[in-house]
């Protein structure tokens, strides 16, 4: 039973009419932790808080390896305020398996990806944007037609000085 379902999630190539065509729009729920301006005691130190920020997003693949899509999100965190943070922007990736074999069904998904977008924050003494960018790297799997998991890293200029950023989440191809 285990060989059965490995090779059914891992092995088989997918669905062709489902992963890499272009003129194709995906979903996205992504999890994002960002750090927070509040610095909170652990068992080595203090260190900066981290908050979930949930976002959606929306890519369309405009070539058989390339994708563009936008993003939104929303998180609060109490200080001695509310401070509520709204991420948003653009996003593209390049996908290298598409390039370098030539197969349209493939269930993995190796890319390189870039943000850029603003951060706006929102609290009870003042409104304002901050400036965000990252690039770095994706991978993606879809075990079932149209449904995937995601991870992405990047490096680049984020909120309250992170320089990192890791985002996880589902998308569906439409």
């Amino acid at each position: 039973m285990f060989l059965i379902l490995f090779l059914a999630l891992f092995c088989y190539k997918g669905f062709p009419q489902d992963i890499n065509i272009k003129n194709r729009l995906s979903l996205k729920s992504i999890y994002v932790p960002y750090r927070t301006n509040l610095f909170v005691s652990t068992w080595h130190g203090f260190e900066k808080k981290k908050v979930g920020n949930y976002q959606i997003g929306v890519d369309y693949k405009i070539l058989k390896s390339i994708d563009v899509g936008s993003y939104i999100g929303y998180s609060v965190y109490k200080s001695h305020m509310y401070n509520h943070f709204i991420p948003y922007g653009l996003n593209l990736n390049i996908h290298i398996l598409p390039i370098i074999f030539k197969v349209d069904n493939l269930k993995f998904s190796f890319y390189i990806t870039g943000k850029l977008g603003a951060n706006y924050h929102i609290n009870s003494i003042m409104n304002y944007n901050e400036f965000e960018y990252g690039i770095g790297g994706g991978l993606s799997y879809i075990p079932v037609s149209r449904l995937g998991i995601f991870i992405e890293y990047l490096w680049g200029q984020y909120f309250y000085e992170d320089d990192k950023k890791l985002f996880i989440g589902l998308n569906y191809k439409l």
